[in-house]
C-alpha cells in the first residue's frame, strides 16, 4: 500500500513538472485559497457573538489555515526535494553524520559535525525510523517540516494577542518568503531550520504563559528549554 501511494505521488509530481503552466497553476490555487481564508476572516465575529453556520466556522478554523499554509509551501518547494545531488556542502555533511549515527548513535564518539550539535543531526534519523532510506530528499523533507512548524508557531503566537484577521495577515510575509525562496541557502537542510523552530516554539510557549500565567506557569520552563 505504501508503495502504491508513493508511486502515485511521484507520478503526480512528474506530471506537474512536465509543464510550467501546471506547476504554477497548483501554486496559484494553493496560495489563492490561503489568501481567500485571510480575506474571509475579515468579517469574523468576536467570541460570544451570534452563532454562525458550520461552514463559516470551519473556514475560520485555525487548523484549516495551517493546512493551507502547508499546501502553499509544499506546492512551491517540492521540486527542490527531488534534486538528486546536494545543494549545499552542509547538507552532505549532516546526511553522512545521520548515516553514521544510525550504526553508532553516540554523538561526538562516531561523528563530529563541525560547529553543529546533536539537535541538528538526530532529526535525520526520523525518516529511517519510519522505513525510508537515507538521502537528500528525506533530509529536505525534515527541514521542510521544521519550516512548517516555525510558521505554525508564529501564527499561533499571533493568535494569542491579535484577532483572527490580523494574525493571519501578520504571518503572510513569513509564509511568502519560505514558499517562494529559491536561493540554495534557503532550500537545503541546514542547522538554521532547527534553530528557527526551537526559537519560534519558545516564543509560543512564552505567549501561552503571558496570556494565562496562572493556568500555564509551566510554560516558562518549556520556553527556557
Amino acid at each position: 500500500a505504501k508503495h502504491l501511494v508513493s508511486s502515485a505521488i511521484l507520478k503526480l509530481l512528474i506530471w506537474l513538472d512536465q509543464s510550467p503552466v501546471r506547476f504554477w497553476s497548483g501554486v496559484c490555487i494553493c496560495y489563492g485559497f490561503c489568501i481567500f481564508l485571510v480575506i474571509f476572516s475579515i468579517g469574523a465575529k468576536p467570541d460570544g457573538g451570534e452563532p454562525e453556520s458550520r461552514w463559516k466556522i470551519w473556514m475560520r478554523h485555525d487548523l484549516l489555515f495551517v493546512l493551507s499554509m502547508c499546501a502553499v509551501v509544499f506546492s512551491c518547494r517540492w521540486p527542490f526535494l527531488l534534486c538528486p545531488t546536494y545543494i549545499n556542502p552542509d547538507e552532505a555533511l549532516f546526511s553522512s553524520c545521520g548515516i553514521t549515527l544510525w550504526h553508532d548513535p553516540v554523538f561526538w564518539r562516531s561523528i563530529s559535525a563541525s560547529t553543529s550539535g546533536p539537535l541538528n543531526v538526530y532529526p535525520l534519523l526520523i525518516p529511517k525510523l519510519l522505513g525510508f532510506s537515507f538521502g537528500y530528499a528525506p533530509a529536505r523533507v525534515v527541514g521542510l517540516l521544521f519550516v512548517l512548524g516555525t510558521i505554525s508557531c508564529l501564527y499561533f503566537t499571533a493568535r494569542k494577542f491579535m484577532c483572527l484577521m490580523l494574525a493571519r495577515m501578520s504571518v503572510l510575509p513569513v509564509l511568502t518568503f519560505f514558499a517562494f525562496a529559491v536561493n540554495p541557502d534557503f532550500v537545503h537542510y541546514s542547522s538554521e531550520h532547527v534553530s528557527l523552530f526551537l526559537l519560534s516554539a519558545s516564543v509560543l510557549a512564552l505567549a501561552v504563559f503571558v496570556s494565562s500565567p496562572r493556568r500555564h506557569g509551566w510554560m516558562t520552563f518549556a520556553a527556557g528549554l
